[in-house]
């Protein structure tokens, strides 16, 4: 019996801590009876959230890092992604993001938030990625291309002539 009532407890401080909404004040999720060490994190991560806005990246890292070490919560993996995202590390934006769907699935206003950066995230890597494509190989003859293409489908050499022009 006693063991159900912790476990209702636990989950009451979760529900609590996720009625924050996106970009509020995440030392308003501190329920009343909150672990120190909970309470400690969540004020961290808040001055994080604060070095993000006011673009100080790699502060705002550490601040997340460290409050994340203190305690696991979804508010910080969603913004370390958000730090990962400025800092151009998109692909561990998304793992972040992942990580932080999965426990906030349930709340609409932060799969909006979490939707919207995972749409950064691919915006930029195809960016990355057409910019990479656009680097031109050395022009070769037409001929030497088409023979290889022929070689390399018949295993053989054709007996044909190319003109180039």
């Amino acid at each position: 019996m006693e063991e159900h009532v912790t476990e209702q407890a636990k989950e009451k401080n979760v529900r609590e801590e996720l009625a924050i909404r996106p970009d509020e004040d995440l030392t308003a999720g501190i329920p009343p009876k909150a672990r120190t060490q909970r309470a400690a994190a969540l004020r961290l991560a808040e001055k994080g959230r604060k070095l993000l806005q006011m673009r100080e990246y790699e502060r705002a890292l550490l601040l997340f890092e460290k409050s994340l070490a203190m305690d696991s919560n979804p508010f910080f993996y969603y913004y370390l992604a958000r730090v990962h995202h400025h800092l151009a590390n998109y692909h561990q934006s998304s793992k972040f993001l992942e990580i932080a769907e999965s426990w906030l699935s349930e709340q609409p206003d932060w799969m909006a938030k979490i939707a919207a950066v995972k749409g950064e995230n691919l915006r930029a890597l195809a960016s990355a990625r057409a910019d990479a494509n656009h680097i031109q190989p050395p022009k070769q003859n037409l001929t030497t291309i088409t023979s290889k293409r022929m070689n390399q489908a018949t295993g053989r050499v054709p007996n044909i002539s190319i003109r180039t022009y």
